[in-house]
């Protein structure tokens, strides 16, 4: 494995398996299909690894507002306890962005993950390898 603009190819299985269990991914209605393709290949590429990946819990909105966004994932929260991690998914948006990475770590105290939509057109698998792993 050699580091290369701080990427690194892993070929084997990590060394103590890992499951993607009770997770939410959240994202605006309009990159669903991107959002099921992205689940899809995460499924896929993490078996390479030996991550299993479980369905996450799938939230849609129908805008990039922060607050839609926290009432919703609030509401589940009281309703079916924490999430071990949240995605969130959307175009870039850096206020989004901020608003959901503070309000999950430092209120819900939830593992988050942003990731933009435009990356993935770029290079789908290395993306897709960096969050599994």
């Amino acid at each position: 494995m050699t580091p290369h603009d701080a990427n690194y190819n892993f070929k084997n299985p990590i060394y103590d398996r890992t499951e993607f269990k009770e997770w939410s991914l959240i994202y605006p209605e309009n990159l669903g299909q991107d959002v099921l393709r992205f689940v899809d290949d995460l499924t896929r590429y993490s078996q390479t690894y030996g991550i299993t990946v479980h369905e996450p819990f799938l939230f849609a909105t129908q805008s990039t507002n922060f607050e839609e966004w926290k009432n919703l994932l609030d509401q589940d929260f009281t309703a079916n306890d924490l999430p071990s991690f949240v995605l969130s998914f959307s175009k870039p948006n850096n206020a989004l962005y901020s608003k959901l990475k503070k309000f999950l770590y430092l209120e819900a105290g939830i593992e988050h993950q942003h990731l933009n939509a435009t990356s993935l057109h770029k290079n789908s698998a290395s993306v897709i390898s960096k969050i599994a792993l």
